[in-house]
C-alpha cells in the first residue's frame, strides 16, 4: 500500500531540515484516508483528559489554525494538532494530483 507522507514542519511553516535517526513517520486515518506524518521524534504516547486542554488560543501565528489546543501535563506544554485541518487538501489541487 502506498501512503502519502506530509512533512509536518513544512506544513506548519517551519524550516524543514534533514531527517535524523529520531525522525519517524506516524500513519493517521482521518476521514478514511491514510496519511503519513513526518515528525522529528516521538517522546511518549499519552491520554490527556479534556479538562486539561485549553482550546481558546489566540495569536498572530499562521499555523495557529492547525492547533486544536494546548495541555499542561507533568510540567510540560503539549500542543495538540487538529488533524482534519492539517490534512485538508488544497481545493486548487485535483484529487488525482494530491
Amino acid at each position: 500500500m502506498i501512503v502519502p507522507v506530509i512533512d509536518v514542519k513544512e506544513k506548519l511553516g517551519f524550516n524543514s531540515g534533514m531527517e535524523s535517526q529520531k525522525s519517524r513517520i506516524l500513519v493517521t486515518d482521518v476521514d478514511g484516508k491514510l496519511t503519513g506524518l513526518l515528525i522529528d521524534e516521538v517522546d511518549q504516547v499519552m491520554r490527556i483528559p479534556l479538562k486539561d486542554i485549553e482550546a481558546n488560543l489566540s495569536g498572530g501565528l499562521e499555523s495557529l489554525e492547525y492547533i486544536k489546543g494546548v495541555a499542561k501535563t507533568s510540567g510540560k506544554l503539549i500542543v495538540l494538532l487538529d488533524m482534519q485541518k492539517l490534512l485538508r487538501y488544497d481545493s486548487s489541487i485535483s484529487p488525482s494530483e494530491a
